[in-house]
């Protein structure tokens, strides 16, 4: 019962302070938290992107090592059979064993593009996503402005003609 009372005594007191609030203020309070969320938005969007340019970089050089590892095995093995052909038994071991860990390497660097592609793959979709959530949410606060415009229009021509409804009793 008392919990009922209380509900009642919030509505009558909120109810109260609706009345009394200006249309306008609350209004421009409504864009103004619209336009919070847009830049919370764009914020998080431009991380997303910073998030897949740095990505994009770490695949960049992950390539680039690859692509030594490979010419440092070649070249090893390249070494090793030079070495092989002039009889020195400990350069063809040593390159021989340079090139396995290079051929080891390349494979390690091989897997780290390949991880890295997925992440990239996955950063450009939420990348993309997040320019087109921007786009959306520029659009709707562009209807919400032009709302607004509307509405403190509307809200103007009601307080006017609140204002010749008393000039009119009076007169009468």
């Amino acid at each position: 019962m008392f919990g009922r009372i209380w509900g009642y005594l919030k509505a009558l007191i909120g109810g109260g302070v609706e009345a009394r609030m200006d249309p306008s203020v609350q209004i421009d309070q409504m864009l103004a938290e619209a336009r919070k969320q847009d830049l919370e938005l764009r914020n998080q969007a431009a991380r997303v992107v910073a998030h897949r340019t740095e990505l994009q970089m770490k695949l960049d050089r992950a390539v680039e090592d690859a692509a030594g590892a490979k010419d440092r095995a070649a070249q090893s093995l390249r070494n090793a059979d030079a070495a092989a052909r002039s009889g020195d038994a400990a350069g063809v071991e040593k390159w021989t064993n340079t090139a396995q860990a290079m051929a080891l390497q390349l494979q390690s660097s091989e897997s780290m593009v390949e991880s890295l592609k997925a992440q990239y793959g996955q950063a450009t979709e939420q990348a993309d996503l997040a320019k087109s959530e921007v786009s959306r949410n520029e659009l709707r606060l562009k209807e919400l402005t032009a709302k607004r415009m509307e509405l403190l229009g509307k809200l103007e021509q009601a307080k006017m003609q609140e204002q010749v409804n008393k000039t009119l009793e009076q007169i009468s």
